[in-house]
């Protein structure tokens, strides 16, 4: 027991992976990085959607628990598929809290994912902070309940805190917010955006607008492809040149969680030749814009297969770094949003935003 007190604090993060490129997983990252550096505490990381001897576990250089089995492990994948919650960490949650043993546990991810976490037997051994995605109005009863169980909530807006607050009858014991922020040594203007256009081949008189997410119900794609079809209608007889030269640029995937069928709304809306998609190599690693061409292209540079980008095939920070500034205007389209961290790298790449107001955003 005085080891303990003697030791460093010790700090699980639990979340979906901070080696992704989710809102959730960058967030996790920026939270780790910080707090590895500052050499205060002792750092884990509990990440719930990645495998055992996934080629990025062997990036991290913190302590880490992956939460899905080993492809070559049956009886831990019947396990792990007996119950929906262990996909979320349920089922290996208190073995980690046994190994590492935590002082705190620091959960960044959506608030239906975490109760287990809530209903553990060694709750009482830990002091348990989350980080829930408030992204509108009315919180249900139960996550109401969760954030008032907790020792902490970090959120990560002011319309968050201001709206737990409200909601939690001044019960829930709420930090101040830490908002989500973008890496400046990554995401920045780029110079020479001629030339960065020149080598993707795109006009130097074409205005993008760009929108960044995946492709779910809460994400408003053909609200943006419908607005951009009205705005092609009004500007025509406005601005010939401005018409001929506007293009959509859509970083998004096929298929996703319940998507929305984008092909067909393309031809619907006869656009299919004004709309920009990211196809990322799975041969030579090398990404590039181009028009519709199925989910599956040909690479431009070694004519291997390209597919759209996906949670755990994205492309990396640098090169959605070129995206955003190969765009004219970034626009964050979504009927809530906690506060999608797109927006936030895409203003730090010097793109002009637009986004709706409401929510996080």
């Amino acid at each position: 027991m005085l080891d303990k007190f003697k030791r460093k604090k010790r700090i699980l993060i639990s979340g979906e992976f901070s080696a992704a490129t989710t809102g959730f997983g960058v967030y996790s990252k920026n939270l780790i990085d910080r707090l590895y550096k500052s050499n205060k505490y002792e750092i884990a990381e509990f990440a719930s959607f990645v495998g055992i001897n996934d080629p990025r576990d062997f990036t991290i250089k913190h302590r880490f628990y992956a939460n899905e089995p080993s492809q070559n492990d049956e009886f831990a994948k019947q396990q792990y598929n007996s119950n929906e919650a262990n996909k979320t960490g349920a089922w290996k949650f208190d073995k980690v809290l046994l190994d590492f043993n935590p002082d705190y546990i620091l959960e960044c991810r959506d608030t239906t994912m975490i109760q287990y976490q809530m209903l553990s037997p060694l709750r009482k051994f830990f002091s348990w902070i989350i980080s829930p995605a408030c992204d509108s109005d009315s919180q249900i009863n139960d996550w109401l309940s969760l954030h008032l169980n907790a020792d902490k909530v970090l959120t990560y807006t002011q319309y968050a805190y201001d709206l737990l607050k409200k909601e939690g009858g001044n019960k829930i014991k709420l930090f101040k917010p830490a908002y989500p922020g973008a890496d400046f040594d990554v995401f920045k203007p780029i110079q020479n955006k001629q030339g960065l256009r020149n080598f993707f081949g795109i006009s130097q008189d074409a205005t993008i607008f760009m929108m960044s997410g995946r492709n779910q119900v809460r994400k408003l794609f053909p609200n943006l492809m419908v607005a951009f079809k009205t705005y092609l209608n009004k500007i025509k007889s406005i601005d010939d040149f401005t018409y001929k030269n506007s293009l959509l640029y859509l970083h998004t995937t096929l298929p996703d969680i319940r998507t929305y069928n984008i092909p067909k709304l393309l031809v619907t809306l006869g656009i299919e030749n004004r709309v920009l998609f990211t196809y990322n190599c799975i041969k030579c690693g090398k990404f590039f814009p181009n028009r519709w061409q199925s989910v599956i292209t040909n690479c431009r540079f070694c004519n291997g297969e390209a597919i759209l980008p996906r949670v755990n095939f994205n492309i990396p920070p640098e090169a959605l770094n070129q995206v955003y500034n190969l765009s004219d205007v970034y626009i964050q389209y979504a009927n809530r949003g906690a506060l999608e961290l797109p927006l936030v790298e895409a203003a730090a790449a010097g793109c002009n935003i637009m986004a709706v107001d409401y929510a996080g955003t």
